[in-house]
């Protein structure tokens, strides 16, 4: 098959880093320039298992991997309800992100103080600026494809309204996500938030609980740096269009479009 990796972990990652999957080919090629109880020891990896693992189901970030939304360095939902924003409500909204979005431990503050900023305004007017779903190239074909049979989900900080709407749309199991609470079509200015920064331990949860899939044997694919405590867990991750080179060193593989993602599964089925 033809090579699609963009991030090769090479010598290092299957000296140290079992788990650390690479392309077959780049792999085998550094493979004969290594000594002789090295190159036995990673041949006996590929052939032993690792390219035969199975991926029971399939999971990705929203903002940014799923949807691409304009006007927004991490092309997100969060931002897209921003931009329609007006006046001070406006000003505040990108101002709350200066102030706590790269702070970990205040994302339930940042969240919590925009779904303030929301409370009162009509929930239709904000589904406007954010449907219809704004998919990244690749991911309707890939997803609504009917010899799918991984569990495919959602695990996202982005908000529910989109997260529903691609769930539906493409018929996926699940989709977890940040919830603003809204009473008799207004928002509230309640939130219920998914931790960007501990979506691992949401999913493992999740998966444990609900299907009975251990990390192991899931395909997750993000685009950004909260979504490695998720990649350094599945037994495949890909990173989608990454924002930082951060992403792209602790991912097995890199794409610009998910059509890859079936040659990727393709190579680590045979």
């Amino acid at each position: 098959r033809k090579s699609i990796s963009r991030a090769i972990k090479i010598c290092e990652s299957l000296r140290n880093n079992p788990k650390g999957y690479v392309d077959r080919y780049k792999a085998y090629g550094k493979i004969r320039e290594c000594n002789n109880q090295y190159r036995y020891n990673a041949r006996k990896m590929f052939e032993g298992g690792l390219l035969n693992m199975k991926i029971e189901a399939i999971i990705t970030d929203m903002d940014g991997t799923l949807v691409q939304y304009e006007n927004s360095d991490y092309k997100s939902s969060w931002d897209a309800i921003g931009n329609r924003l007006t006046g001070w409500r406006k000003d505040q909204w990108f101002l709350n992100l200066d102030i706590y979005y790269k702070e970990k431990d205040r994302l339930t503050e940042w969240s919590e103080a925009n779904a303030i900023l929301l409370k009162g305004l009509e929930v239709e007017k904000i589904r406007n600026a954010l449907l219809p779903v704004p998919y990244s190239k690749g991911v309707k074909d890939f997803f609504k494809n009917p010899s799918r049979l991984e569990v495919t989900g959602i695990l996202s900080g982005g908000i529910s309204i989109v997260a529903d709407e691609i769930k539906n749309e493409l018929d996926m199991y699940f989709a977890l996500s940040c919830s603003l609470g809204t009473e008799n079509g207004y928002f509230n200015g309640e939130v219920d938030v998914l931790d960007m920064w501990k979506k691992h331990e949401v999913l493992e949860d999740v998966l444990k609980k609900d299907y009975n899939i251990s990390m192991e044997n899931v395909c997750y694919i993000g685009d950004h740096d909260n979504d490695i405590s998720v990649f350094r867990r599945a037994g495949l991750s890909i990173a989608f269009d990454p924002k930082t080179q951060k992403t792209i060193d602790n991912s097995n593989h890199t794409i610009y479009d998910f059509k890859d993602v079936r040659e990727i599964l393709g190579i680590y089925s045979t």
